[in-house]
This record gives structure tokens, C-alpha cells and sequence, in this order.
């Protein structure tokens, strides 16, 4: 990460500190941007206008929920921890993998019903935000669109009944939906047993709004809808299915 300075003071450092914790306009949560303001701001001298001063190679910062951001050669890389306790180097320029069982866990406010998010924006370089979801028989989802992301759906066990605009396709495991940007979509779990999905964003902006869950429970009708508007999703009408 490169800034450049004319200044005497840490204090001139945060506009540019800004652009970095929000290069696609999508602010981090509390936590993270603490973090990251201390790893930026301790770059930079107290006493000079100099270049920023490279932290050790092994420099370790503290990270929200047991995660950690280390500095490599001046590129900032995330950890997180695997089901049995291992770091996992998260690095969108070197690529990463995310173990069975890996993932934020999401409690979606709703009995049976929770996600694992696997891959979310800011670890992508906001290309692809990803997340597997567990929908008990009977879940319906928002018949909505998305503004600004292209959608995926690849069920992994269950059985799922899909509207795309106005074709209805129902399907089981192995079945893949693609919802273009722009054009409502809906989803319902059907069949005997609850289903598996794995839900992608591409780029990932639209995923902005599941990862932001994770900060706002519980929530409300009104929190909902705010964040909604904030990643542009916009609900067309109740779920026909």
C-alpha cells in the first residue's frame, strides 16, 4: 500500500487512509477499520513528510473475530481460522482456499436456516462474493433484483423451485440458476428435506448486503431496508411461489 505524503503529521494521513478502507465505496465494519487505521497510520513517522516507514515482514496486527491481517512485503493478506484452529492465508492476489467447514457463520433469524460465508468482497478484490445457505422446506426468498451484481445459484441438496422473471424451473442437486442483473427474481425450498444452496455475486457488490448481516443482528424492518438500499437491492412484490 503506497500513499504519498507532503506532511508533518500522522493526522494528514487519513483522507488517503479513507480512499484505502473504502475503495469501492462500501465502508468495512467498526472493527475492521479500527484495525486498519492503526496498521496505516503506524506506516507513517510521527516527526517527518517522508515516504511511509515498512512495518517487519512478520508484523501481526490484532483482527476482528479471530481473524488476523499481516503485512507481507508492503500487501496486506487476512488469516482466518479453519474448523480445527489452522490459519488460512486470505490473499485475492495469490488466491486462497477455504476449508470444508471454513466461513463466517450466519444465524439467518430464522429456525434451521444459517449460511457459511465462504468468499465476501473485500477478500476478492471485490470480484465474487460467495456464501453457502441451509433453507429448510417451505423458506421463500425476496422476489427481488439487484442493481449492480449478477446472481448464481447452485443447489447442493434439496430441491428448489426457481422464478426467473416469468419462467418458473424447479431443481435438485447439480441444478445451476444464473438471475442477470436488473431482472426479479425468487426461490423456494421444496421437496422432503431441507436444502443446501450456494449462493455467488459477481462482482461481489451485491453480496455487500449478507456480509453486513453479520454486524446488524438482531435487526429491524426499517435496518433492513436501509441496507438494502445501500447495496441496491429492490424488492418487486411478495414471492409468488
Amino acid at each position: 500500500m503506497t500513499l504519498a505524503l507532503g506532511t508533518v503529521t500522522r493526522l494528514h494521513a487519513l483522507p488517503e487512509v479513507a480512499r484505502h478502507l473504502y475503495p469501492g465505496g462500501r465502508p468495512r465494519s467498526p472493527e475492521e477499520t479500527a484495525v486498519w487505521l492503526q496498521y496505516t497510520l503506524a506506516s507513517y513517522p510521527l516527526d517527518t513528510g517522508g515516504a511511509p516507514q515498512p512495518q517487519p515482514a512478520s508484523t501481526t496486527w490484532a483482527w476482528p473475530s479471530g481473524c488476523l491481517s499481516r503485512n507481507y512485503g508492503g500487501r496486506i493478506s487476512r488469516s482466518v481460522a479453519d474448523a480445527i484452529g489452522r490459519d488460512i492465508n486470505m490473499d485475492a492476489t495469490k488466491g486462497f482456499v477455504v476449508p470444508a467447514g471454513g466461513g463466517k457463520h450466519l444465524d439467518m433469524a430464522a429456525p434451521g436456516r444459517f449460511a457459511a460465508l465462504k468468499l465476501v468482497g473485500h477478500e476478492t478484490n471485490e470480484s465474487i462474493m460467495l456464501f453457502e445457505e441451509t433453507v429448510p422446506v417451505g423458506t421463500k426468498s425476496l422476489f427481488h433484483l439487484h442493481r449492480d451484481s449478477d446472481e448464481v445459484a447452485w443447489v447442493l441438496a434439496g430441491e428448489i423451485t426457481f422464478k426467473i422473471g416469468d419462467e418458473v424451473t424447479v431443481g435438485g442437486p447439480g441444478t445451476c440458476a444464473f438471475f442477470p442483473r436488473n431482472v426479479p427474481h425468487a426461490w423456494k425450498s421444496i421437496g422432503r428435506e431441507a436444502s443446501r444452496v450456494l449462493f455467488m455475486y459477481i462482482p461481489a457488490a451485491a453480496g455487500g448486503y449478507v456480509e453486513e448481516l453479520l454486524n446488524h443482528r438482531p435487526i429491524n424492518d426499517d435496518e433492513r431496508n436501509q441496507l438494502r438500499d445501500r447495496y441496491h437491492w429492490e424488492v418487486v412484490g411478495p414471492n409468488p411461489l
